[in-house]
């Protein structure tokens, strides 16, 4: 996430500051990659300049405080319709794998 929220010069636009890293951690509300609320990331594209200016001024503060409560190793929500890599601290299930048939119940 950069430090620099406007766009490409000649636009007015304030740019996304959208990492493709969609989880939403389940303690804090906030998305992994860019730590806004699931609301500020449907709302973006209808917000104007002065609304996004806004946003990205807690997002620094909102960064501090997700590394700082350890929010980043809790749940997360994987936001639907975008892709994004698994992290690779996270260990995989035997369970999970497509090769082999579910487990008796």
């Amino acid at each position: 996430m950069s430090d620099a929220p406007l766009g490409r010069p000649g636009f007015s636009t304030v740019r996304s500051p959208c990492t493709s890293v969609c989880r939403i951690d389940a303690r804090s509300g906030w998305c992994e990659g860019c730590m806004r609320t699931i609301d500020e990331i449907a709302r973006w594209g209808t917000m104007g300049d002065t609304q996004r200016l806004d946003v990205w001024a807690q997002l620094n503060e909102r960064r501090k405080q997700f590394v700082a409560s350890g929010s980043s190793r809790g749940d997360t929500i994987a936001v639907s319709g975008v892709r994004s890599r698994p992290r690779a601290d996270t260990p995989r299930s035997d369970a999970s794998r497509s090769d082999e048939p579910p487990p008796d119940a």
